[in-house]
Parts: C-alpha cells; sequence; structure tokens
C-alpha cells in the first residue's frame, strides 16, 4: 500500500515534469515564430523603400 502510494506520487511528478518541458517547448516554438515573422515583416519594410 505505502509502496504504491510513492509510486503513484512519483508518476505524477514525473507527468508534471514532462507538461511543464512540452508546453516551455510550445512557448519556445511560438517565440521563434514570431521572431521570424517580426524579420519577413522587416525585410518586406525593406524590399518597399528600395522599390
Amino acid at each position: 500500500m505505502n509502496l504504491r502510494k510513492v509510486s503513484i506520487i512519483i508518476l505524477m511528478i514525473i507527468m508534471i515534469c514532462i507538461l511543464l518541458f512540452v508546453r516551455g517547448k510550445i512557448i519556445e516554438n511560438k517565440f521563434l515564430l514570431d521572431k521570424i515573422n517580426g524579420l519577413d515583416s522587416m525585410i518586406f519594410e525593406a524590399e518597399d523603400s528600395i522599390n
């Protein structure tokens, strides 16, 4: 019984860590996408000013 409770707690901690890691990766990817979109818009503005 006691060992079962401990194993369930460990599993919950591992799942929470995985969820936080995945969430962090998604936020990081969104931030990178925003940066790429910002660079694209800067390039377009530069092309417009040249023309």
